[in-house]
This record gives C-alpha cells, sequence and structure tokens, in this order.
C-alpha cells in the first residue's frame, strides 16, 4: 500500500514510484520497498500521545459537523485502532473518558447541543479541527479568555502571553529557577511593566501549566521581540541561574510562539476579543521570527529575513526604521551602516517592491 495508489475501495489498480537518487539507492530501494515485506500498521489513534479532544473534534467535522452521541461513539468504535485494541485483548473506546472530554469541548464552546440533541461544532470548534494546534491548546486559550478585562482590546503584548497557554508552548524547555523568590515575583511584575493585563496573569494556571515558567517564556519572546541586544535578553532571564548562556532556547521559544500566534489571535477573534492595533498583530510573527521591536514591524514586512536581526537593529540606532527612509538615504551611509553587499541586497528588494 502505497498512499493514495493503495486506498483500497476506491480503485482496484495504483501506480507509485520511488525516486532513487540518492537514499535509498536503486539497489536498496528495489530491495527494501519492492521485493521486501511491508512492516505490520499499526494505527496511532489511540497512541498515548494522540489527544482525544482533537480526535472526536476531527471525527465530527468528517461526520458532517453535526451528529448524535451514538453517531459519534460508532464511527470511533469501529475505527482500526480500537480494532487493534480489541484484537489483542483490550477493550473498545473508553465512553467514560469520551464523556468526560465531550464535556470539556463543550464547556470551551467549541461543542455545542442542539434541542435535538445534536453535537454540532461550533465555529471555533470548527477552526479548532482544522487548524494545526491540538485542541487542548484550543480550549485552555479559550479557558484564558475569561481573565481579560471586559471590553479592553487586546494588546500585542497580551497576544504573547494567551499563546503561551498553548500545548505547543508548555513543550519548550526554558530553564526557571522555582525556588527562588525573586524569580517568582520577578516575571508577573516584568509582564505588567510592558502591558499585559494584570487579569490576564492570574489565569495562567489554565490546563494545569506552570504560571511561572508561562510567564518566563512569555518575557522571553517579548524581550526577544525588541531592540534589547541577545546578551542583555540572557542576562535578564537567567540572572537567577548559574548557567546564563541561553540565546538558543530564548530563539526557540520565541519562535514556537510564532508558530502559534496566528491561530491564538483567531481563536480572541472568533470569541469576540478585538485588538488594540491590528497592523501590529498582523506583522508580529515576522518581528517574533526575526528578533525586532515594533518600530521596525512594516519593514520587516518588506525584507523579511534577509537581512539579519543585527542589521535591523543597526539601523534602527540610526534612526531610520521604514522602507521610506533607506529609499531617501545616500547609498554611502547605507553601506556604512549594512557593508557593501548587505546593503545592495536592501536596495533590490525595496526597488522589487515598488514594481
Amino acid at each position: 500500500m502505497v498512499g493514495r495508489a493503495g486506498r483500497t475501495g476506491f480503485t482496484e489498480t495504483g501506480e507509485s514510484y520511488i525516486v532513487a537518487t540518492g537514499d535509498p539507492n536503486p539497489q536498496q530501494a528495489w530491495q527494501r520497498y519492492v521485493l521486501g515485506q511491508p512492516e505490520p500498521i499499526v494505527s496511532h489513534f489511540l497512541a498515548e500521545s494522540t489527544d482525544p479532544q482533537t480526535m472526536i473534534l476531527r471525527s465530527l467535522v468528517v461526520l458532517g459537523g453535526s451528529v448524535q452521541r451514538d453517531e459519534l461513539l460508532s464511527l470511533l468504535e469501529n475505527c482500526f485502532a480500537v480494532w487493534q485494541r480489541v484484537d489483542q485483548g483490550g477493550t473498545g473506546w473508553d465512553t467514560a473518558g469520551l464523556e468526560s472530554d465531550l464535556q470539556a469541548l463543550l464547556q470551551a464552546q467549541l461543542l455545542d447541543i442542539e434541542p435535538t440533541g445534536l453535537l454540532t461544532v461550533t465555529e471555533l470548534g470548527r477552526f479548532a479541527g482544522e487548524s494545526g494546534l491540538e485542541v487542548r491548546s484550543v480550549t485552555q486559550v479559550s479557558s484564558l479568555l475569561r481573565y481579560i478585562q471586559p471590553g479592553r482590546p487586546l494588546t500585542e503584548v497580551d497576544l504573547i502571553v494567551l499563546a503561551q497557554a498553548t500545548v505547543e508552548l508548555d513543550a519548550m524547555p526554558l530553564a526557571v529557577a522555582r525556588r527562588s523568590r525573586q524569580e517568582q515575583a520577578r516575571w508577573p511584575n516584568a509582564l505588567i511593566a510592558l502591558g499585559a493585563q494584570p487579569n490576564l496573569l492570574n489565569g495562567l494556571h489554565v490546563g494545569g501549566g506552570i504560571p511561572l515558567s508561562r510567564a518566563k517564556k512569555a518575557a522571553a519572546a517579548l524581550y526577544f521581540a525588541s531592540a534589547m541586544p541577545m546578551a542583555s535578553i540572557e542576562f535578564e532571564l537567567m540572572r537567577h541561574l548559574p548557567d546564563r548562556s541561553a540565546a538558543g532556547p530564548i530563539r526557540a521559544v520565541a519562535a514556537r510562539t510564532r508558530d502559534v500566534i496566528d491561530a491564538v489571535a483567531t481563536i480572541c477573534r472568533v470569541r469576540g476579543v478585538t485588538f488594540a492595533e491590528e497592523d501590529h498583530i498582523a506583522q508580529l510573527g515576522t518581528r517574533l521570527e526575526i528578533g525586532l521591536p515594533t518600530e521596525l514591524g512594516a519593514l520587516a514586512s518588506e525584507l523579511g529575513s534577509s537581512i539579519t536581526r543585527v542589521d535591523y537593529l543597526n539601523l534602527l540606532s540610526r534612526g531610520i526604521s521604514t522602507a521610506d527612509q533607506i529609499r531617501s538615504l545616500p547609498n554611502e551611509q547605507l553601506v556604512e551602516i549594512l557593508g557593501d553587499t548587505t546593503a545592495s541586497l536592501v536596495r533590490q528588494l525595496l526597488e522589487s517592491g515598488q514594481e
């Protein structure tokens, strides 16, 4: 069975190709794939790493988005994973667990129960089923939104804090001195100083996450998306720990925050939450990728990662933060700031952007 060429019940025969120009080489490909014995098929539908709420929601989407509970259970009970489990002496779908997961999805407003008893996927639930986030991430962010100040638009700082409540960010390591009282007090206060809503920080426990760790990761992402040099970021984040080298983990946290930030913003919009500066939110992913402050967001949207964080910050240190300022800058000054090769590249990119 090879991909869609092997979908039994859809076609009698199919064709597949192996492009064996490297690893495996042609001889290995022929022996292993054409003449070899197929490996046993193992379903990951019920693996320990699989989020059951994600599976339930995606199953409902496949069923059309609105079904009776019995119909949902029938689909789950007839999946290959359950058949494999029963064949090995196990039991079928955990109906008690199913009920608990359904209640969690209902409470998070990803599902609704109609007067007829139908389970119906909400707009937020459909997004959760189709997005790259785990459903638990959607439910946790949705739950954290209960703590925002009613009627107050969210800032980019609030959005980065919300992103830390996802499963994806909880999995990112960043050292924390848990026994240090200074560390425990530092990050909530730092986030408030950066502009985060204090009420939002009171909910960082949602989903069983560690508030201190989430707050510190939010600060790491915010420091990286600023004009602060990396050495200063490391010093601020690691001052209560013996090892103060953390550039890699800081960049990784910022990158993972970038990965989920658009989805978290969509969750907010579906829940009726507004943003103070929509253009800043649109530029936030690029800024988190490169490590840039708000002033450079528009320029980064044009130049992207073609120049380094250091190059961007060198421009900002000279008071240059827009494409128009660069266009009006004498070439010798731009070369002085960026070097000949990078200055030439920037000119080309800005000229092509005007065409």
